[in-house]
């Protein structure tokens, strides 16, 4: 079992716990969220939700970010069989093709701060239903579920996230070229239900299993809550 990482409130003084793992933290004496880079670096945060019984809150990276789309090559027709293009894409020997219009605009994305390998398929399942981004209203500060995936890590699934929203447009695509710019990162803490697989994202129907969340055993006995994977 990964050991618990003991660090302090830059603000209250209080002590951080969290796993070995973890660059993520949560206060629950001020209820300020810090990341640890060189230092602890504060964080905004977001809690969505009132914790209960049987529940945790789970850490998500919210990134907002410019994305832009250039460089749209399509087909006219999918290409199925292996005599009718080369294996690796190349505009100069394939017939047929077209550049469509590019775009531009903001976009936000929800991405696992904790580490799961079902990351990608859980931000994209969020990118089409996304929690109502509304603030609970609580009178003290519930513990947070730390997180060990890096605001960096995260812009990378973000950008992997547009690139496939791109990949499922109902045109033929060839090739294109995503740019995401980050504007700006805040953690959601969002109360998820505990379940006999996994957990469910609140208000989303999105389920994060046991099995994808390599701390799983480790989140739930630091949070008291052994008896699920039983």
């Amino acid at each position: 079992m990964q050991q618990v990482a003991l660090l302090r409130c830059p603000h209250c003084t209080s002590e951080l716990e969290g796993l070995s793992e973890d660059v993520l933290f949560f206060c629950t004496e001020c209820g300020r969220a810090w990341t640890l880079e060189e230092e602890l670096v504060r964080t905004p945060i977001t809690i969505l939700g009132v914790p209960a019984s049987g529940t945790l809150l789970l850490p998500f990276w919210l990134a907002r970010a410019s994305v832009g789309v250039s460089q749209r090559i399509t087909r006219r027709r999918s290409i199925s069989a292996a005599i009718s293009a080369s294996r690796h894409f190349t505009a100069h020997e394939e017939r047929g093709l077209q550049e469509t219009g590019g775009h531009q605009g903001t976009e936000s994305f929800i991405i696992p701060a904790f580490a799961c390998t079902r990351a990608l398929s859980i931000a994209v399942a969020l990118k089409r239903n996304p929690p109502p981004l509304r603030r609970a209203q609580l009178d003290s500060y519930p513990p947070v579920v730390g997180g060990s995936v890096s605001p960096a890590d995260a812009i990378a699934l973000a950008h992997a996230v547009a690139v496939g929203a791109e990949v499922e447009e109902k045109d033929f695509l060839a090739s294109v070229d995503v740019e995401l710019e980050p504007k700006d990162v805040s953690v959601l803490a969002i109360v998820c239900p505990a379940g006999k697989l996994g957990f469910q994202i609140d208000d989303t129907g999105v389920p994060v299993t046991y099995e994808s969340m390599e701390d799983a055993a480790d989140i739930l006995a630091h949070n008291g809550m052994e008896g699920f994977l039983t």
